[in-house]
């Protein structure tokens, strides 16, 4: 009985344990694009009722990757951030919007909203991100999902992104996730 009692408050620790790391593996991060971000003039802020509003021009950049080599259009992509309350200022929630374009003039729409940390002289974000585009060479990237990191110094006028894919790491417990499988009677 003893025993019993013993193997059972092991298991329980254990199943404790597992449930305490959650359900699933870290998902797989792999680059996807690197953006070099050229920032406009001077922000138009707005007061709003959520607070300070600011959309910042985007004057160009330089986008690259594996899959994408192009540039930023110029004034039609920009980024709106909004001063989180209570944050003094540091934390700004951003919306983002850009157009890539490649060399042929094909585009790919880049949507991607996160947060910004502000302090010393420098800024830091993470994000999603959602690209989107019917051109047939890049339509993949539709149905992927994306994280987004990025930072930036004072007076540079430039900020530098990167945009990551994401795929499942799997489950903790080795179960497959049957919405990943390939459909019945398809070979992997």
């Amino acid at each position: 009985m003893h025993l019993l009692l013993c193997l059972a408050t092991v298991a329980g620790a254990l199943s404790t344990r597992i449930a305490g790391e959650g359900v699933y593996r870290q998902p797989e991060a792999k680059s996807a694009l690197t953006a070099k971000v050229e920032i406009g003039g001077a922000p138009a802020n707005a007061t709003t009722f959520d607070g300070v509003t600011s959309v910042i021009p985007i004057r160009g950049g330089v986008v690259g990757g594996s899959f994408f080599q192009g540039n930023l259009v110029a004034n039609l992509s920009s980024s709106a951030e909004r001063v989180l309350p209570g944050s003094n200022g540091g934390k700004t929630e951003v919306e983002t919007r850009w157009v890539l374009e490649d060399g042929k003039g094909q585009r790919i729409l880049a949507n991607m909203h996160g947060m910004t940390t502000y302090a010393n002289e420098a800024l830091h974000g993470f994000g999603v991100a959602r690209l989107m585009t019917d051109v047939d060479q890049y339509s993949w990237v539709s149905w992927e999902t994306f994280s987004v990191e990025w930072t930036g110094e004072y007076y540079t006028g430039t900020a530098e992104f990167e945009v990551f894919s994401l795929a499942s790491g799997g489950r903790r417990d080795g179960k497959p996730i049957k919405a990943l499988l390939p459909p019945p009677g398809k070979a992997q």
